[in-house]
């Protein structure tokens, strides 16, 4: 039997249709597979709770690194006064 996380964790894995969530999980499995799957699913699950695609968060990126860094800590202090 699977664990609720290793299916949640699966359900992420469809980002790595996009090829450059593929090139970006890639670069970074370089360093640390665990570090790229941790990562894969952290973007994953932002973008299902924000109804946002990856390509958008990485086009705000490009226009403002600055502007996504602030979007990225305040979703998680949201999810930690959440808990």
């Amino acid at each position: 039997m699977v664990s609720s996380s290793r299916k949640e964790w699966g359900r992420h894995r469809r980002l790595l249709k996009n090829p450059d969530v593929k090139r970006w999980y890639d670069n970074i499995t370089g360093g640390s597979e665990v570090t790229a799957d941790v990562r894969l699913r952290r973007l994953g699950v932002y973008c299902e709770n924000t109804n946002t695609a990856p390509k958008k968060l990485a086009e705000i990126g490009i226009r403002d690194v600055r502007k996504v860094e602030d979007i990225l800590l305040d979703y998680a202090s949201f999810l930690e006064k959440k808990r």
